[in-house]
């Protein structure tokens, strides 16, 4: 445990250091309240694993449940987040470690009062969650401990007697950091659309203690600039004590991710700067001079071991790459005010240089890849046009190739074109006619759509095949997006009257496979189904009958 943990009475109030045998004493404490013990093994088991799926460390599954024994509001953090993910799928809990009977579950196991109905765990999540805003609030305030007239009213007196017990975490702890994190995925457990940036906006607040000792009082507050100063600057500028933690890291990549998720459904710019090399750097990545993701594949031809990555790495190298490709969908082609049209075909110009540099980036990430990332057991489709299924032995390598081939279908479809200033052949032609005709230039910018339709399709089955696979429950929760994506390139309709079998299968297949994460894990999916069948022109209920088999 860091050196930062207090210890206090909160031992005595969950449990005492008790005798289990002759001269044998158990020292930690341990949370022996038998509702708290239910839902913290639960947040262990289903929420941290979904928060580590890109940990190789498992800080939040494994780390976290530790520390929240000695910190109340890490531990009322982590039993929120349990109960209301409880809610979401009205309490049904999954057995862990595979083929038990019911009678040879652990007692920590099941709930230990009365059965709850949806709307009954909905009330248990807002007590925690409540409970657990009110010791933030009293930290950042930097209270000692809360006052009882801070704490919700309708808290019993056994819980603002353990809520008091224990001094709050100081702004610099790990236990701070890590709970605002867990606060912010409660949050956007339920949110869609427009709610995850609202969501994440009010979230920054909950960031603003993530602040390194090095840092002086008088730095800005948000979240994301509060990260970049603790991780902008060479890493060997950086003494021992002012580098980031283990837990700190893990929160900062968690933060990216839903940063950059948010900004990609509100078609935003995302709020961490994704130029500012150093600051990645020092969060982990290993880039080149030039900004290039190094390779972490043995075979590569750059490959040198001081610059390879392990897999977590890896994956939110890609994370990164994402962050650019959402910050140039959402700029657009929108001209910088005072440029005449005359400048069009110039600004063309640039996108397409700068899509073609995130293209490179893409492609560089993906020839480095370590053989890890690349499906170990394949189930080919059974018929033309079948949906075949594919397996990783690493979950997080299946998350985040999803991600990849959905970062490759939005690249795609986001390439500029040279404005009809500028013929579009004018680059391509170049070498075989520097003097293309009209019907030349048309004939390759119809050969440029096709290609794109055609490797979109590529990707998107891609996309399916892992999702069919059926990986974990934290790769299940985070191919939302891609699942969306893949269902806009495979669900339209081949013409105007009629839809082919195998347009009905891949639409099947995605309808399935996001209504199932909502139902299993309670993530928030059924908005993108909607958007799906309105695109597509179905009833809301349209597949139902495929989830329920």
């Amino acid at each position: 445990i860091h050196n930062h943990v207090r210890t206090s009475s909160y031992a005595s109030t969950l449990g005492r250091p008790r005798l289990h045998s002759e001269g044998s004493l158990v020292k930690q404490p341990a949370i022996d309240d038998p509702q708290l013990a239910f839902l913290l093994r639960d947040y262990s088991e289903r929420a941290g694993t979904w928060m580590d799926l890109f940990d190789l460390n498992l800080f939040f599954a494994t780390k976290v449940p530790v520390l929240a024994v000695r910190c109340p509001l890490l531990l009322y953090s982590c039993v929120a987040l349990s109960a209301k993910s409880l809610a979401r799928v009205n309490g049904r809990k999954p057995v862990m470690g595979g083929q038990i009977t019911i009678g040879r579950q652990s007692q920590l196991e099941y709930w230990p009062g009365p059965a709850l109905d949806t709307e009954g765990w909905v009330r248990k999540a807002r007590e925690y969650y409540d409970l657990a805003v009110s010791l933030l609030r009293q930290a950042l305030a930097g209270a000692t401990r809360p006052p009882t007239s801070s704490l919700p009213e309708d808290a019993s007196p056994q819980t603002v007697i353990a809520a008091q017990a224990a001094p709050l975490p100081t702004t610099d702890s790990d236990e701070l950091v890590a709970a605002t994190a867990i606060l912010c995925v409660y949050e956007f457990l339920d949110a869609s659309g427009s709610e995850w940036s609202r969501h994440l906006d009010g979230a920054k607040t909950l960031f603003e203690v993530a602040k390194d000792k090095m840092m002086p009082l008088a730095m800005p507050s948000s979240m994301a600039d509060n990260f970049t100063y603790s991780l902008s600057g060479p890493v060997n500028q950086l003494s021992p004590a002012a580098r980031l933690t283990q837990g700190r890291k893990a929160v900062f990549w968690n933060f990216a991710r839903q940063d950059m998720l948010s900004a990609f459904i509100n078609n935003t710019s995302t709020r961490l700067d994704t130029s500012d090399l150093a600051m990645w750097r020092n969060a982990g990545l290993k880039l080149t001079p030039e900004g290039l993701v190094c390779p972490s594949n043995t075979d590569h031809a750059d490959y040198t071991p001081e610059n390879a990555m392990p897999e977590d790495l890896i994956s939110n190298a890609l994370i990164w790459l994402l962050m650019k490709l959402v910050n140039f969908i959402s700029a657009g082609d929108d001209l910088p005010e005072g440029i005449s049209p005359l400048g069009l075909g110039v600004r063309q110009r640039e996108l397409l240089e700068y899509w073609e540099g995130l293209d490179r980036q893409l492609r560089v990430w993906y020839e480095g890849l370590p053989d890890t990332f690349h499906s170990a057991a394949v189930r080919p489709a059974e018929v033309k046009g079948g949906i075949a299924e594919k397996w990783f032995p690493r979950p997080m390598c299946a998350s985040i190739m999803q991600s990849y081939h959905f970062a490759r279908i939005q690249l795609l479809h986001n390439k500029p074109h040279m404005s009809t200033a500028v013929p579009f052949s004018a680059r391509d032609c170049a070498l075989t006619d520097p003097h293309p005709s009209p019907g030349i230039s048309l004939a390759a910018r119809h050969a440029s759509y096709a290609s794109i339709l055609q490797l979109s399709r590529s990707h998107a089955k891609e996309i399916v095949a892992i999702g069919a696979g059926r990986s974990d429950e934290g790769t299940r929760i985070h191919s939302v997006q891609p699942l969306w994506t893949a269902g806009l390139v495979l669900g339209i309709s081949d013409d105007d009257d009629e839809v082919s079998e195998e347009t009905e299968g891949w639409r099947r297949s995605i309808i399935s496979q996001l209504r199932g994460i909502e139902r299993d894990m309670g993530w928030a999916a059924e908005y993108r189904v909607e958007s799906l069948l309105h695109l597509w022109g179905l009833p809301p209920d349209w597949g139902s009958e495929d989830c329920d088999r």
